[in-house]
């Protein structure tokens, strides 16, 4: 017999469940950085969806005047971008 499988578009309650997951990931991006971010200190930047909200998170402070000295390495040209977007000062690896 032929069974036909259809693939429905995304549900309202898996599109709330992705919201979910997604303030999550930028709850804790935002609280590693303000648990232990500190002025003065040389930061890694790392990759990813939570990575990305711990950035965005590095950039208000920094813009706000919250924190002060910091040095950031990022781990990906993605990173970087955002970084240099939110004028995070950067360095490498191989020049810090």
């Amino acid at each position: 017999a032929f069974t036909q499988v259809t693939y429905a578009p995304r549900t309202f309650s898996t599109m709330l469940k992705m919201a979910t997951q997604d303030e999550l990931k930028k709850q804790v991006g935002y609280k590693a950085v303000d648990d232990y971010v500190k002025s003065g200190m040389v930061i890694g930047l790392g990759t990813g969806s939570t990575a990305y909200y711990a950035v965005e998170r590095v950039g208000e402070k920094l813009k706000s005047g919250e924190l002060k000295d910091i040095i950031a390495i990022p781990t990906s040209i993605r990173t970087k971008e955002q970084a240099e977007s939110l004028d995070i000062p950067l360095v490498t690896l191989d020049t810090h």
